[in-house]
């Protein structure tokens, strides 16, 4: 194993790779080795130290390659510092009722894979582009009441103070580990 941290990430339209990419790059600027791979190009984590591991939610879910990763890979994620983070726009609004719901998308994986026990769960907005998506899609979520609005709502500021935050937890996690 050496130095290095996977960032990895399912995403059904791009707005999870900027996040992936941001947290890289936050770290990148802090010294830290790393590479940042959509999940379906990672091999295993066994080359890294840590991993911190993205999905879009989708229909209140993880995406089904995220899940697949955890539990393929748990054993070995069990014994090294995780750290995930989620892409949905329920937050783009910050509220206790939406912190809640995002909770509850979290909790499947949780229960999942109890092994795995991530130093840190990060939850941001996402963006929402209707030219993206199938209009059968859009008026469906219309009809439920529950088409987003358009707009870019992720919030970089707060994904970088979580991505610094979030690689001194793996450190220390890392160091006691080692002892």
């Amino acid at each position: 194993m050496n130095d290095k941290i996977l960032v990895t990430y399912a995403s059904v339209k791009g707005s999870t790779t900027g996040v992936a990419r941001t947290i890289a790059d936050v770290l990148r600027q802090e010294h830290v080795d790393v590479d940042v791979l959509p999940i379906g190009q990672v091999i295993g984590p066994s080359p890294y130290r840590a991993v911190i591991l993205g999905s879009a939610i989708y229909g209140g879910h993880w995406l089904e390659e995220a899940v697949e990763f955890l539990e393929t890979y748990r054993s070995a994620l069990s014994r090294m510092p995780v750290a995930y983070f989620i892409v949905c726009l329920t937050m783009r609004e910050d509220t206790r009722e939406h912190r809640r719901k995002v909770q509850d998308y979290i909790a499947p994986v949780l229960k999942a894979t109890p092994e795995v026990r991530p130093v840190d769960i990060g939850a941001f907005s996402g963006a929402f582009d209707t030219r993206q998506w199938p209009l059968a899609i859009l008026l469906s979520l219309k009809a439920m009441g529950e088409l987003p609005p358009e707009g870019d709502y992720r919030d970089w500021e707060k994904i970088a103070t979580w991505a610094r935050s979030t690689h001194s937890k793996l450190q220390r996690k890392s160091m006691a580990a080692a002892v």
